[in-house]
């Protein structure tokens, strides 16, 4: 299972606060390794630099010292790597939010505009004026149930054929 399978499945906040923790994490061994690499980084130039002088280290221990800091260079361009991984799922389930959110917002949307349309018809016959001729119609009343009918199953359609619900 990849990081975004697991982005997708767990809840927001448990990704979230795993993101957080490995971020710090990963910024607490590279506070660590950088010191380290520098340190020996100033070793190695030390003895490259008094060769012609008497012997600091062993050629053994120089060799050594050597490989310590081609392992910690490794290891720091692995850290940036993981940094990089990490920035890159912390987008990823910002990206899901943003989605999660914008689909929330849509299905709101859907929810007010049928609600609109009946409020308006309503609003529009509960004015009470004396020359609106569906007053004093036979059928107003059923036309006015029939017309709130109408429209809501047309945007019912509209919407679905849209795949907003």
């Amino acid at each position: 299972m990849g990081i975004p399978a697991i982005v997708e499945t767990a809840p927001s906040e448990v990704t979230r606060n795993r993101v957080s923790e490995l971020r710090h994490d990963l910024l607490h061994i590279r506070r660590t390794l950088a010191p380290t690499r520098d340190a020996v980084r100033q070793i190695v130039d030390n003895v490259i630099e008094v060769e012609n002088g008497p012997e600091v280290f062993p050629h053994d221990v120089e060799v050594a010292f050597n490989s310590a800091y081609d392992k910690l260079l490794r290891a720091f361009d692995g850290l940036e790597i993981s940094r990089d991984l990490l920035a890159s799922v912390r987008d990823y389930l910002q990206a899901k939010i943003a989605n999660d959110q914008n689909e929330v917002t849509k299905r709101l949307t859907v929810v007010a505009s049928l609600l609109l349309v009946p409020t308006f018809i309503v609003g529009v016959y509960g004015q009470n004026f004396i020359h609106m001729p569906e007053l004093h119609w036979r059928h107003g009343y059923a036309f006015s149930w029939g017309l709130i009918i109408t429209t809501t199953i047309l945007q019912l359609i509209w919407f679905r054929r849209r795949h907003w619900i």
